[in-house]
């Protein structure tokens, strides 16, 4: 059974090396205020991981870090949430190119010359909303199989190349590279705009991407 104590021992013991992948993902409940994800509740009481533990665990562990969250303010995990909240644009090359460019990009620049825990420690995060927003149980576009994800995880999913209609693995017979980067402009052209405005994800702003598979 996981609880907090459980998934931050398991972080703590990978033996992850500078050039390993280490994937997290949380779909769940998050604390309104504090984005704290609730992994288990017993006898009334909840087990809560907050940013710092989550955050501060994989900073201690080598490889790179990519960590998706889906829950209600989960934005709180990220560093300047809410730079992302009007729905910027990326050009190919994965630089920002909306009005708010400058705005959105002395953080990332910020992030990636200071001590910021999100530029140096190799951590690359994704959040399904804002730290002020709810996140959807299961969207309402009758896309197939919808029901059975919640609406950020469905996309991510999708998103990696699952089957969502056939509800099976799906491999490309094409070999394409897929970014971190890469990965959240595809979901936010999967989303539909009203969706995208009341559930904005969020990611870490470092102008380095990296590469999943």
């Amino acid at each position: 059974e996981w609880d907090k104590e459980t998934i931050l021992s398991t972080i703590s013991s990978l033996e992850a090396e500078e050039n390993d992948l280490v994937l997290f993902f949380y779909s769940g409940h998050g604390m309104d205020g504090t984005g704290e994800l609730v992994v288990s509740a017993k006898e009334g009481k909840m087990d809560k991981i907050s940013p710092d533990e989550l955050l501060t665990a994989l900073a201690e562990i080598g490889g790179k870090k990519c960590v998706f969250l889906d829950s209600c303010y989960s934005g709180a995990f990220v560093e300047d949430a809410g730079m992302l909240a009007d729905g910027e644009v990326f050009g190919e090359d994965g630089s920002l190119i909306k009005e708010g460019f400058l705005f959105s990009l002395g953080p990332a620049l910020s992030l990636s010359i200071t001590s910021g825990r999100l530029g140096t420690d190799d951590i690359w995060l994704m959040s399904a909303t804002t730290d002020g927003q709810l996140s959807y149980d299961s969207g309402t576009e009758g896309l197939p199989n919808q029901e059975e994800y919640g609406a950020f995880s469905y996309f991510l999913i999708s998103s990696l190349g699952y089957d969502m209609e056939n509800d099976s693995p799906r491999i490309s017979q094409e070999r394409n590279e897929v970014t971190f980067l890469g990965l959240y402009r595809d979901i936010k052209r999967r989303m539909t705009e009203s969706m995208w405005t009341e559930q904005t994800p969020q990611i870490t702003l470092t102008p380095l991407d990296l590469v999943l598979f």
